[in-house]
C-alpha cells in the first residue's frame, strides 16, 4: 500500500461546534466542497517541484463552524490545539506547535517531512446574489475570451491546449490583466482561478473589474462563486472584497513532502 492509500485509510473527519455531519447549513457547503478538494489534494503530484501530502487540514467558517481533516491517531492532538488556541488556530504559534507534535510520527510512519516554506493559510470568499456585487467597479475594457484567443496575453501564459474561460482587460489589443473562471468539482459552484496583472498595469482596478465581470456571469448562470486567496496576499484579498465578495472561511493545510 502506498503513502496516499495509507493516509486515506487513516483520515478522520469531524464537524464541531454544533454542525452536523449531514451538512445542512449554507456555509458547510464549503466544508463539503473542501472534502472533495482534500481527496484531490491527497493525490496531487509535482506541486512546487515535489510530491506533497496533506495529512492535516482544518476549516473555520465565518459563522464559527469548524471542520477537521486529520489522521485518526492525531485527533486528540488537534482537539487539544483547538482548546488551547481557540480562535487563534491560524496564528503561526499554533501552526508551529502542531507541526512539532505530529512531524516525528509522520516521518516514522510515512517517511514524509513538513515543508515549512508553505506557512500561509487560505481565505475563501464567496458571493451568491448579484445585487451584492460591486458592479460599479466593472470597466469597459474587460472582455471575455477562451484559450484560443487571438489577443496578445502579456500578464501570464495561457495553455492553448487546455479549455479555459477568462475575463481580461484589453488595452491596445493586449490582455494586461485577467481572471480565470473554473467549473469543476461541484456543478453548482464557479471558482475564480488565478488572477494576475502585468506589473506595468497594476493599481488601476483591472483585476477587480475582471473578477466582478466573472462573478456576474457565473451568478447569471446560477452558480455560487468561490474565490481563494493566500493569507500572505493582501492585494488578492482586497480584490475580492472590493468586487463585493465576502469572507466565508479560513482554511489551513499542513503540507508534507517525501523525505529525500
Amino acid at each position: 500500500m502506498n503513502n496516499i492509500e495509507k493516509i486515506k485509510n487513516e483520515i478522520f473527519i469531524e464537524f464541531t461546534q454544533g454542525c452536523p455531519a449531514e451538512i445542512h447549513c449554507d456555509t458547510c457547503k464549503i466544508g463539503e466542497l473542501s472534502l472533495k478538494y482534500y481527496e484531490y489534494e491527497l493525490e496531487r503530484k509535482d506541486i512546487y517541484l515535489g510530491t506533497y501530502y496533506i495529512p492535516l487540514k482544518y476549516l473555520y467558517t465565518s459563522d464559527k463552524c469548524l471542520m477537521l481533516f486529520c489522521l485518526k491517531k492525531h485527533k486528540e492532538i488537534l482537539f487539544d490545539a483547538i482548546k488551547r488556541y481557540q480562535e487563534n488556530l491560524f496564528f503561526q504559534d499554533c501552526h508551529d506547535n502542531i507541526h512539532s507534535l505530529i512531524s516525528d510520527d509522520l516521518r516514522k510512519s510515512f517517511d514524509i517531512i513538513p515543508d515549512l516554506s508553505l506557512v500561509y493559510y487560505d481565505i475563501l470568499y464567496t458571493i451568491t446574489e448579484k445585487n451584492e456585487l460591486n458592479l460599479s467597479k466593472k470597466q469597459n475594457t474587460t472582455v471575455k475570451f477562451d484559450e484560443k484567443t487571438e489577443y496578445n496575453v502579456i500578464c501570464t501564459q495561457i495553455d492553448k491546449e487546455k479549455p479555459g474561460v477568462f475575463y481580461g482587460t484589453l488595452i491596445d489589443n493586449r490582455i494586461v490583466s485577467l481572471a480565470e473562471l473554473i467549473y469543476g468539482l461541484d456543478e453548482g459552484i464557479a471558482h475564480v482561478g488565478y488572477v494576475c496583472t502585468h506589473k506595468d498595469y497594476r493599481n488601476k482596478g483591472y483585476a477587480i473589474s475582471n473578477v466582478a465581470a466573472l462573478a456576474e456571469d457565473a451568478l447569471n448562470d446560477g452558480k455560487i462563486v468561490i474565490y481563494g486567496s493566500g493569507s500572505n496576499n493582501t492585494a488578492s484579498q482586497k480584490t475580492a472584497l472590493t468586487a463585493g465578495l465576502v469572507e466565508i472561511c479560513k482554511l489551513k493545510s499542513y503540507w508534507f513532502k517525501k523525505n529525500e
